[in-house]
């Protein structure tokens, strides 16, 4: 009987000391007090800091002063219900701005600000000024690639002007500015002039690659905003290039295959007719036997249907078919020839894959010329591609005459 006692005791004693080696939730932080920011804009301040440098000569500090705008969720505007003083329009969400040389010393000194620590795991944007992008991209982001309570999905787009007046914008079909952004990246399978999302950890992969890439271009209009267009980045300095206008645009998602839908306008008998793309796919061929003077050929493919046409061409007729094709052919042909001629002529910079088309079936001659692809010597610039086009109409319909089967 004694020794089950005993033998009981030393359980006992047991679990006690093994509860003692458990951490628990130490740094638990309850859900209401934590302030849920959704979107972040990051611009070049224009401070005076001649009495800061005046009062604390040695301070460590930056070569850059940055304005950085969080927004925070105000959940009870987000209730259906709520009081009725309130009303139907009272805004989603409360931003803060605050300045600093760094984004971490930024979140601290927001922080003193709110009544809820900035929390990022529902992040939804991250918005860049082209300023602060030419002055170092890789380095604004080192912060928010580090965080552990960031996820990967968060977008990331570059502004032409302010970044801050983006988030500033009241939507009318949202009560969230960020979510209303967010909504929009989304929507490139209506229009071919908008790249894939850029996600934060898309672009981490970029950066540790060390190759140029895009990221998606924002536009405050009015009372919203507009997602068309891309911003080159160099893949070496991570600095801002350049901007690709929105036809451009259409032709690198044409060049990297990533047309998700949208229109082709073109003319029939000179009257405008439409495209719709429903699926794209394109391939690459390299010759490297001029290892100095690389030469590609790009191949896309295209199917899809005819959206509107204003022309009374009689659409049962093959010949009348087979020539719409090669119109459509014909323009898309051009839209990737004008996105080519500007990434080599203007900016020298390859985001459409044609490094990576000679690092695959290439290896050793990549190996050769990859420092003086964009640089250097500048072998991109100097290669030689051609490209051509394939278009299947799948549907084309007809007014006044029945639809014939092909």
């Amino acid at each position: 009987m004694k020794r089950i006692i005993n033998c009981r005791f030393m359980r006992l004693l047991l679990g006690s000391l093994l509860v003692l080696t458990l951490s628990g939730c130490w740094d638990r932080v309850e859900i209401d007090e934590r302030g849920f920011v959704v979107g972040v804009a990051i611009d070049l301040s224009k401070a005076d800091r001649s009495k800061e440098v005046r009062e604390a000569p040695d301070k460590p500090r930056g070569k850059n002063l940055y304005s950085v705008t969080y927004q925070f969720v105000v959940p009870s505007a987000l209730s259906s219900r709520g009081d009725q003083a309130a009303g139907s329009q009272d805004r989603g969400f409360h931003n803060l701005t605050s300045q600093g040389d760094e984004m971490a010393q930024i979140k601290r000194e927001i922080a003193v600000r709110a009544s809820r620590s900035p929390y990022f795991e529902h992040l939804k944007v991250i918005v860049v000024s082209e300023e602060v992008a030419k002055k170092g991209f890789a380095d604004i982001l080192d912060f928010y690639i580090r965080d552990p309570g960031m996820r990967r999905e968060t977008k990331v787009m570059i502004s032409k002007g302010e970044a801050r007046r983006v988030l500033e914008l009241v939507p009318r079909t949202e009560k969230v500015n960020a979510m209303y952004i967010d909504s929009i990246t989304k929507n490139q399978k209506e229009n071919a002039r908008m790249l894939p999302e850029t996600r934060i950890g898309d672009i981490h992969e970029h950066l540790l690659r060390e190759e140029s890439y895009v990221v998606q271009r924002i536009v405050g209009q009015g009372d919203g905003v507009k997602v068309a267009g891309a911003a080159i980045m160099d893949g070496k300095t991570n600095t801002f290039v350049g901007f690709l206008g929105e036809e451009e645009t259409e032709g690198l998602n044409y060049l990297n295959a990533k047309i998700k839908g949208g229109i082709v306008n073109f003319k029939l008998d000179g009257r405008l007719s439409n495209f719709e793309n429903e699926q794209t796919s394109r391939t690459i061929r390299a010759d490297v036997s001029d290892p100095m003077r690389p030469k590609f050929h790009v191949r896309i493919s295209a199917e899809g249907s005819l959206a509107e046409t204003f022309s009374s061409r009689d659409l049962t007729k093959l010949k009348t078919i087979d020539e719409i094709e090669e119109i459509i052919a014909n323009e898309i042909v051009r839209l990737a020839q004008d996105t080519i001629r500007k990434m080599q002529k203007e900016f020298g910079k390859d985001v459409a894959g044609f490094g990576d088309k000679l690092r695959q079936d290439h290896y050793r001659v990549w190996k050769q010329i990859e420092p003086d692809w964009e640089h250097g010597r500048r072998l991109f610039a100097a290669s030689e591609i051609t490209v051509e086009a394939k278009v299947k109409l799948r549907r084309y319909g007809t007014i006044n005459k029945a639809k014939m089967t092909r």
